[in-house]
């Protein structure tokens, strides 16, 4: 049967159906992505990892300005930061320009997912195995940090390493993003154990 000859119950049966289908597929897109990224211009996840490190584009370029705004607007409700007790010591900063981080919502769901499985933490969050395991090791909950200065990861930051996939989510599926830390940076340090 074509739309215009529904029935008006019938046609808002089918939109309620619809805006259901494409709120499951926004929720999936939030979760899930690696598969449904927007690419642009041309652009694919295999063309970009061709790409050596150091030269690859700005995601603005091979990203959809509404699938960036979508994937930083998970980082509005806290951030967390993973780096080196020595640094911090050292330069008095979380990190430098282009500093990993991931969204705090997201790390309290890994670590009840997990368990605590150091193993399965690393996985998810594209680590090298024995990551967590370094006492160097600090993590970190980010404040006061300006959204506006977050942005997806290209790839040629200091801290992509070969798990990198273009997209703004770990090999392991979770949402991340960078920033520009400087020393006033305020935070509270996490355990996880």
């Amino acid at each position: 049967m074509a739309d215009h000859a529904l029935s008006d119950p019938e046609k808002r049966l089918k939109d309620k159906k619809a805006a259901q289908e494409e709120r499951l597929r926004r929720k999936k897109l939030g979760k899930k992505a690696l598969d449904e990224v927007e690419y642009i211009n041309g652009y694919t996840k295999e063309k970009i990892l061709k790409i050596p490190k150091g030269e690859r584009p700005n995601p603005t370029e091979y990203l959809s300005a509404r699938y960036i705004k979508n994937h930083l607007s998970k980082f509005e409700k806290g951030i967390v930061r993973f780096t080196s007790k020595a640094s911090f010591e050292k330069y008095g900063t979380l990190g430098p320009e282009g500093a990993f981080i991931l969204p705090k919502k997201y790390f309290d769901e890994i670590l009840i997912e997990s368990k605590g499985n150091l193993k399965i933490i690393e996985e998810k969050l594209g680590f090298e195995p024995g990551y967590l395991s370094d006492d160097d090791l600090m993590i970190v909950v980010l404040e006061d940090v300006n959204i506006t200065k977050i942005r997806i990861p290209s790839g040629n930051e200091t801290g992509a390493n070969k798990k990198w996939i273009p997209g703004g989510f770990t090999s392991g599926k979770t949402p991340e993003a960078v920033i520009d830390l400087n020393v006033k940076t305020k935070f509270k340090k996490i355990k996880l154990k």
